[in-house]
């Protein structure tokens, strides 16, 4: 028979960024960002991401487990470097791992609690409090209620600063801004500011 017959591999970058995403429990990463280091970035981006970056270092430099709070405009960027840092981390600390983009996690905990699933709901709640390195992504754009805010968010991120574990944020708004929408009384969407 005239028939050709071709193997296709996993190509060397999608195999890398695959290897990376998988050491995390759960990754909501930028997977192309796997492709860069954080030293490289320091030639495409702008002064004000450059001290970003530059606290990035010092937290790698120190080996510390300080958290950062990276905050601005919608694309900009943000969720990029906390991709290109998350990398950093997985693949020269050892640890479990979480990248989580809040405008779609929290909203399935709260379904998850609505609908009786309360085991569930206590085994994400429970990773989110004692993982080792927590990256959230878009803090701030979740959904906000009175449980969400005070059974999810705050018994999450008091449990972790209790424990000293470090918790790196992406988020569009000040802390100004997220003091305030976490001190509403009133249930709302912080899109909405």
């Amino acid at each position: 028979s005239n028939r050709t017959t071709l193997f296709l591999s996993e190509c060397k970058s999608l195999r890398k960024r695959r290897l990376i995403a998988d050491k995390f429990i759960i990754c909501h990463a930028n997977k192309e960002a796997f492709d860069y280091e954080l030293k490289e970035c320091a030639s495409f981006f702008k002064e004000d991401r450059k001290l970003v970056l530059k606290e990035l270092a010092t937290i790698i430099k120190e080996n510390s487990n300080q958290g950062i709070y990276i905050y601005g405009d919608e694309g900009i960027g943000k969720s990029f470097l906390l991709s290109v840092f998350s990398k950093y981390i997985v693949t020269r600390r050892k640890g479990h791992y979480l990248y989580i983009d809040l405008r779609n996690f929290i909203p399935s905990m709260v379904q998850q609690s609505l609908y009786k699933d309360k085991a569930s709901f206590n085994e994400d709640l429970e990773l989110l409090k004692t993982i080792d390195y927590l990256f959230l992504d878009n803090f701030g754009e979740e959904e906000k209620n009175d449980f969400s805010k005070e059974s999810i968010i705050c018994e999450v991120l008091n449990y972790r600063k209790e424990h000293n574990l470090p918790t790196y944020f992406t988020s569009r708004y000040s802390l100004n801004d997220l003091y305030k929408a976490y001190t509403e009384h009133r249930d709302y969407y912080v899109g909405m500011l």
